[in-house]
């Protein structure tokens, strides 16, 4: 049976660092990302090196939507066996913010409904393959505060939850659910966010520097394989140490 994956947020940093290693492993890729240009240039690569991709137009805050985009993958493409959750933002939210509002709502819609709707939408292929696997990725700031990020914070954490509570619904069905907790990483979303941080991280992170994209997608890739058979409802945090600090 054909290997599908689908990963959100695919086409950069984390997202498609991920894509290209589940690739090389044999996946069928699908790239949902927002940046469709990009998306579309990310199958374009891939598919030019001799490997299966394709782009996937989904918003992860629109159930319905997700679930329409998931069945059309299911006919054109077959099961979809992996979801890897990588599609995320972080903007600053810090309580009393004139807009820490929006910036909660927003946190909470596509880092956390987001992660659930693609789970959601798919739920049928995964018990249908017999051996479905979710990877969702959370973050250290799910299990530490961090800057300013009340709703980023929240929502990191509340994907522990979720992924702690999809194992113990899903096992059954054979479906092994885990997550990833990322530390700082050299992605533009950490410059956009935090600006320069690399001085930080020596007082922070045990060794003393950012993390690279690939480095959390071996990770994601890790989890997704027979070699994590066993593992289930566990969040993996890939920090350079940075939770024992």
């Amino acid at each position: 049976m054909t290997k599908v994956a689908i990963i959100t947020g695919g086409a950069s940093g984390i997202g498609f660092a991920t894509t290209q290693l589940l690739a090389c492993a044999g996946y069928r890729v699908g790239i949902a990302d927002l940046n469709t240009p990009l998306a579309i240039d990310r199958v374009a690569e891939l598919t030019g090196s001799g490997y299966e991709a394709f782009q996937l137009s989904l918003d992860v805050t629109n159930r319905e939507e997700c679930g329409t985009a998931l069945e059309k993958v299911r006919h054109q493409h077959g099961l979809v066996t992996l979801v890897v959750n990588c599609a995320g933002v972080a903007g600053r939210s810090q309580i009393g913010d004139a807009a820490s509002g929006a910036g909660w709502d927003r946190n909470i819609d596509i880092n956390l409904t987001g992660s659930f709707n693609m789970v959601h939408g798919c739920i049928g292929q995964l018990k249908a393959s017999g051996k479905g696997v979710v990877v969702n990725v959370s973050s250290v700031v799910g299990e530490r505060s961090g800057f300013a990020e009340a709703g980023y914070a929240a929502s990191k954490a509340g994907v522990i939850g979720l992924t702690r509570q999809l194992c113990r619904e899903l096992a059954p069905f054979g479906i092994r659910v885990n997550c990833v907790a990322p530390g700082y990483i050299e992605t533009p979303m950490l410059g956009n966010n935090l600006g320069d941080v690399k001085s930080w991280m020596d007082i922070h992170t045990p060794m003393k520097r950012l993390g690279q994209p690939r480095e959390i997608a071996e990770a994601i890739v890790f989890l997704a394989s027979d070699a994590a058979s066993y593992i289930n409802g566990a969040t993996l945090p890939v920090d350079g140490g940075y939770l024992c600090v």
